[in-house]
């Protein structure tokens, strides 16, 4: 009967939310609410839905496991567009006879385009032999008759024919937010501008006009043409270039629509999706969306919220209690003028 009539234990419950485990603590409190002793303590780990170690996941180092997976359908997703680019420059080339119609070969639509460029660069190949007889053509056809196109007039399946080229080598192009990439990504993002900033020289030191006039002019047995990293604008200045000068000649063929149809093909490039409908809606306001965290409002905010989270735990006791007016102040004023602090840094 006395057991029945016993006051209830007062108990506060903490919880230690992890990204791989959960602890907990039962810890009992007198009727001041202090803490008194420890009655249960205990934790649950479970496997983390990222790949790294614990200190990577903590420190938010930690990969995806979902990573190859997207990796791979981005991939595929830009053979897709690549091929479908190629693909529609081709037939638009075809419509305005600037490459032979299909006629009546067997194959899918691949295997037909491949076997009219295939027929296509050996009569041009014939054609350009027999005006060099020192093989120079052979070296290097493609970006020869680059070269030829900005000072002499070509035929139309000629004309085309460089288009197509350009559209399967049509130089590099970065889209990638700087902040958002890691220091595995900027360090290639380097290198590359590095060798593209490099080639531009090269170009300017041999007095080429344009990318196709400089590979022209190597011996590919001794300077390397393929495999080196070329940026976008190298290729719509030569396009430019090459339409200037062919126009004139055939003003017909080469209309202003056909000119612009032609350059998004070659140099569209979708820009990074939009993020700003993924903010959440306030709370507070109705109707409203959240502040972003890359607001200085929003980062202010985070200062204040964590700095009067923060409590002082004296040695020996379970007692804690919050900063001073001033030490709020002191610690503020140095996040916001100096960003991330160590614990260490601000007990200093």
């Amino acid at each position: 009967m006395s057991s029945a009539l016993e006051r209830p234990q007062k108990y506060v419950l903490g919880l230690d939310l992890g990204s791989a485990s959960l602890g907990w603590a039962l810890i009992a409190l007198n009727d001041a609410d202090n803490p008194t002793s420890l009655i249960r303590a205990g934790v649950r780990i479970f496997e983390p839905g990222v790949d790294g170690t614990s200190m990577e996941i903590e420190q938010g180092k930690d990969q995806s496991k979902a990573v190859e997976r997207r990796t791979a359908r981005l991939h595929r997703r830009q053979l897709r567009r690549r091929a479908a680019r190629q693909r529609d420059l081709f037939r638009l080339l075809q419509r305005h006879s600037l490459l032979p119609a299909p006629g009546t070969l067997d194959g899918s639509p691949e295997e037909q385009r491949h076997s009219i460029l295939n027929e296509l660069d050996q009569a041009l190949a014939r054609k350009w032999q027999s005006a060099f007889p020192d093989n120079r053509f052979a070296q290097l056809p493609l970006y020869y008759l680059r070269k030829r196109a900005l000072d002499e007039p070509l035929e139309a399946y000629e004309i085309g024919r460089i288009l197509f080229h350009l559209i399967q080598r049509r130089g590099f192009l970065s889209n990638r937010r700087e902040n958002k990439q890691n220091p595995d990504q900027k360090k290639e993002l380097g290198q590359v501008k590095a060798e593209i900033h490099s080639l531009e020289q090269e170009i300017q030191n041999a007095g080429a006009r344009t990318l196709g006039e400089f590979f022209a002019g190597l011996d590919p047995h001794a300077q390397k043409v393929r495999r080196r990293w070329t940026a976008r604008k190298m290729f719509q200045d030569e396009f430019e270039k090459i339409w200037e000068a062919q126009v004139i000649h055939c003003p017909n063929l080469l209309t202003p629509e056909l000119h612009d149809k032609i350059a998004h093909l070659l140099f569209f490039q979708r820009p990074i999706a939009a993020q700003s409908h993924l903010v959440g809606k306030c709370e507070l306001e109705s109707g409203k969306q959240r502040a972003p965290w890359a607001a200085m409002e929003a980062q202010r905010f985070r200062i204040l919220q964590k700095v009067n989270d923060l409590r002082l735990v004296n040695p020996g006791s379970l007692i804690s209690d919050p900063l001073t007016e001033e030490d709020r102040q002191r610690l503020y004023s140095l996040l916001d003028r100096e960003g991330d602090q160590t614990f260490k840094a601000i007990k200093n």
